[in-house]
């Protein structure tokens, strides 16, 4: 009822899942691959949800974790990718947007202090607290979620056919914590999750690793890490969001074309 009465767009993806809320501060990342491609790789939820853990994000928030605690974070980012684009132990290429998140190339940089301030703890669930700012959680994979201790802030959803999957995630960088009254607490939740209140089960990747800068240098510095992590398992080609929107016009007719007709994803009238 309230998400009727408070209008709020409901779409169905054609990957299923659990319901998720996503606004402008969700941070969106998604592998396709042949099975062929990748036959270390059995294409099944649980297995390709265990080697995007291993293989990439792992990975990228050891990196994370690392520039908060030495300061590279108010750097250049170049250095993360340097070296690591080509060789014969790559896997196929990956293709990544330049413009992740909307983010205009060229953008100013700040400088970042890594000290969080006292305020930022208040905003963590609380056994997330720590007596040391140092003192990050580990990010791993429980059941069918990415969380940093016991905390999740990242939710995955597949789609597999035969020869292909395709591999997404929603991350929490942040969140209105009033809308996460639009979910209600499911029947088919994890283990790990008990009966928590999302309050107590969520957590925001900003009060982690980005409680001491702009929401705009934290998403930017967060596909940095992406980038930097898929380096040492792909060969990278970046293209420009306009040139994958070509490739929608030339393959498929137009994206609001695909999106009336082929596109499984569909918005559901509340």
């Amino acid at each position: 009822d309230k998400v009727r009465d408070d209008g709020v767009l409901v779409v169905k993806r054609f990957s299923g899942g659990g319901t998720v809320v996503v606004d402008h501060s969700s941070l969106w990342t998604t592998f396709i691959g042949r099975t062929d491609h990748f036959p270390h790789v059995p294409p099944y939820p649980k297995d390709i949800m265990r080697w995007s853990a291993d293989d990439v994000f792992s990975s990228v928030f050891e990196r994370m974790g690392k520039s908060l605690l030495l300061g590279d974070v108010d750097r250049d980012h170049s250095h993360l990718v340097q070296g690591q684009t080509s060789g014969n132990n790559k896997r196929k290429t990956l293709v990544m947007d330049t413009k992740s998140c909307g983010l205009a190339s060229g953008s100013g940089q700040k400088t970042i202090s890594t000290t969080r301030s006292p305020e930022s703890h208040h905003r963590l669930p609380s056994s997330l607290l720590s007596s040391s700012s140092t003192e990050i959680p580990k990010f791993v994979l429980r059941e069918n979620d990415y969380v940093l201790g016991e905390h999740k802030m990242g939710g995955n959803a597949q789609s597999i056919t035969s020869g292909a999957w395709l591999h997404h995630t929603s991350f929490l960088w942040d969140y209105i914590n009033d809308h996460m009254e639009y979910l209600t607490l499911p029947d088919k939740r994890p283990t790990y999750r008990g009966d928590r209140h999302h309050d107590d089960f969520l957590v925001k990747l900003k009060n982690v690793y980005g409680s001491n800068m702009s929401d705009v240098e934290g998403k930017k510095i967060f596909f940095e890490h992406v980038k930097g992590a898929s380096a040492d398992a792909f060969e990278l080609e970046e293209v420009k969001f306009s040139q994958a929107l070509q490739v929608v016009d030339d393959k498929l007719g137009g994206f609001q074309s695909w999106f009336e007709g082929k596109c499984r994803t569909r918005i559901i009238q509340t």
